[in-house]
This record gives C-alpha cells, structure tokens and sequence, in this order.
C-alpha cells in the first residue's frame, strides 16, 4: 500500500485511507532541519523539518501540504520538484462559519480526492468513505479509554502544579518538555498543542453520518478542530477556556517558535481571556532542554507554588 504522509491536523487521515492508501501524519525531528534545505532566517523550524523530511524520504509516493500557515505555503513551494514524492497542496480557507467556506473545504477534499488517484489510489464508494471513517473513529476512542494519550510528566509527585501547554505543533525531540517540566514539579493536565489535544477531530454524528459521510468529515475536522488562524478565532479561546476549568489549570506555558507569528499575536489576549498566569516561551527549534528554556519553565513554576 502507498504511504502518503502528511502534518496539518487538518488532513483527514479518513479520506487518504478510504482511497486506498495509507496516511502517515509525520511529526518531524529538529535533526531534519538542515538534511536538505540550508539555514534560512526567518524560516520556522517545523516548517523546514518538515520540508527536509518530504525532501529526504524515498518511501511515500505522495506528501500532502496546507495554506494553514505562510510558512508551511512557503516550503511547499520549495518541496515542488526536489522530493521524490509528488506534493499536494490543501488549500484551507480562513474564515469558516459560513456554508460557503465549508463547501469550499469539501470542494478541496474532492480536489484531494482526484490527486490521490494520480498516485495509486481509487475514488472511493460511499459505503466505504463511511466504513474508513467508522474504523478511525473507534480507533481513536479505544486510544483515548487505554490512556493513550497521557504525557510522562503525568507521573510525577504528589504537589505537582497543573499546568496547560498551548502553542504550535511540537517536533519530535522537544516532545521532551513534559519530562522537563514534571521534573521541575509541574503537570500538564491539557496538552493544547497543535499536535496534542488541539488537533482532535470531533466524534461521528451518526445522522450526519447516514446522510452525507463526506460532509461529516468536513465537520469532524474544519468545523470542530479549533485552530489560531481561523477567523475568528473565538473557538479556539472558548475550548482553552473549557478544558482549563474542567482540568483545574493552575497556570499555561504557550510554547511557540520565534518565526510564528500567529502564536506571538495572540499571547496578550490568551492571558487576558483566561485570567491564568501564562509563560511566553518562545523557542527556536533547539529542543527544550536548552538552558534557557529549562530556566524560564523552573523559574516559572515557582511563581505558582
């Protein structure tokens, strides 16, 4: 089976896999940063890892960007014609409370659709859109009642200090940052990452289900992922704002790369909006057991015990 690998949360796995192919969500390693692409200021190192690793992989057939960020909209441009895979760009639109936009999601799904089947896949049935997306839905409620989920610093001492982690998507070695932060006595109790809890796409509705399967996906992801560069954004602030009371959050670390503008815009109104003491840490891709990083995180636990 053709692997199509893919890291915005907002590529449904579902519709890869109902063509027949088999999606990857790649999580990349900093050590990816510079594989191909040089240094280039002002680049986000996601971004980049990720680019070197499409670049760099000779086993998928495809790889799939998105608009949701202009860095990401920047390396797929660099991607085109030096990786082995054929690219995709999903263009996602940044308003989304209206059917048009949505349409136009579904629209770029079918667009999708069409360029899987250029590199081996087949336009699925609706019976088996429905079945894929059925197994996937499962699949990740099994996850979620095993525990799955639950970070490291999760085992940490009586006393700890809850904490959420807020931000963009993490690579793969700064993953190391809840070990970090339970060894300096906190917990995270709401991993609002662009790749944790944040990117979650909602439950199957049945009816919606039975109805149109490929318009429940689109709710399942466009429409329910709350995300900082939808406009609004309001959806994003009322989730945080949610899962922090229900965690009894006691203070946030928002940990964004120092080229991300849209987590830097939004700093002052997540403080503001949440009323909870919040750390500002912005990285640089070096992974977070860099000293500073180490010293900002204990310094700020210590403001809340």
């Amino acid at each position: 089976m053709e692997q199509v690998i893919y890291t915005c949360p907002f590529v449904p796995a579902e519709w890869i896999a109902a063509h027949g192919l088999r999606p990857a969500r790649i999580i990349p390693h900093s050590a990816r940063m510079h594989a191909a692409i040089p240094p280039i200021e002002g680049l986000c190192p996601f971004a980049q890892a990720f680019a070197n690793h499409v670049i760099t992989d000779t086993e998928s057939q495809g790889a799939i960007f998105t608009t949701a960020c202009d860095q990401m909209r920047r390396v797929n441009d660099f991607v085109v014609g030096r990786a082995p895979a054929k690219t995709f760009l999903l263009n996602l639109p940044k308003t989304w409370r209206n059917a048009e936009c949505i349409q136009l999601y579904i629209d770029e799904l079918h667009r999708l659709g069409r360029w899987l089947c250029t590199i081996g896949g087949r336009a699925p049935s609706a019976d088996t859109l429905t079945a894929t997306m059925v197994d996937f839905d499962e699949h990740r409620q099994a996850l979620r009642a095993a525990g799955c989920n639950t970070r490291p610093s999760c085992s940490c001492h009586d006393g700890f200090v809850k904490l959420a982690l807020i931000g963009g998507p993490l690579l793969a070695d700064e993953m190391q940052i809840f070990d970090l932060i339970a060894r300096h006595g906190g917990r995270i109790m709401l991993d609002a990452t662009e790749t944790g809890e944040l990117a979650r796409p909602a439950r199957l509705d049945p009816a919606g289900l039975r109805g149109d399967p490929l318009r429940e996906l689109a709710r399942c992801y466009f429409e329910s992922i709350p995300a900082v560069w939808k406009r609004p954004n309001t959806a994003l602030f009322d989730w945080l704002a949610c899962r922090a009371a229900e965690r009894q959050v006691q203070g946030i670390i928002c940990h964004r790369l120092v080229w991300c503008d849209l987590w830097h815009a939004e700093v002052h109104r997540l403080r503001d909006a949440l009323q909870l003491p919040l750390l500002d840490l912005d990285v640089s891709g070096d992974g977070p057991a860099a000293e500073r990083t180490a010293g900002r995180i204990q310094a700020f636990l210590e403001t809340l015990r």
